[in-house]
């Protein structure tokens, strides 16, 4: 009874192109190759670009200044004696150390992802 087949329809392939996650030795390396067959116009873009990158990633310093900030307000709620001070010094190294985690691992990535294919566009 439910031997009925429809008909094929004709399926088109997809050509899927991959992003291949490069390695900081093989993104160091691309950009390295970039800047050595590039003109002088592409390399000032170049380096713009990087630029902005770093600017941006610098203006996401000041919510974390703020959350910095806060340390402060919050321990100094408890007193003012020798603990509150190791707390607030805690807490600013914590929040430094993790943006700056962040902020490199974020300019790694989206260098990576923006450069990725720099020898492809010569």
């Amino acid at each position: 009874m439910n031997d009925l087949e429809l008909p094929k329809m004709k399926e088109e392939t997809k050509e899927v192109k991959e992003v291949k996650s490069l390695t900081f030795k093989e993104l160091i390396k691309t950009i390295f190759t970039f800047l050595t067959h590039s003109d002088f116009i592409d390399i000032i873009v170049f380096i713009f670009q990087l630029l902005v990158l770093a600017l941006v990633i610098i203006v996401f310093k000041f919510p974390v200044e703020l959350v910095i900030d806060l340390g402060p307000k919050i321990f100094g709620l408890l007193g003012s004696n020798n603990l509150v001070g190791i707390l607030v010094t805690f807490w600013t190294l914590i929040f430094n150390i993790i943006y700056t985690i962040v902020g490199i691992y974020a300019y790694i990535k989206i260098c990576e992802i923006r450069f990725a294919n720099l020898n492809d566009k010569k």
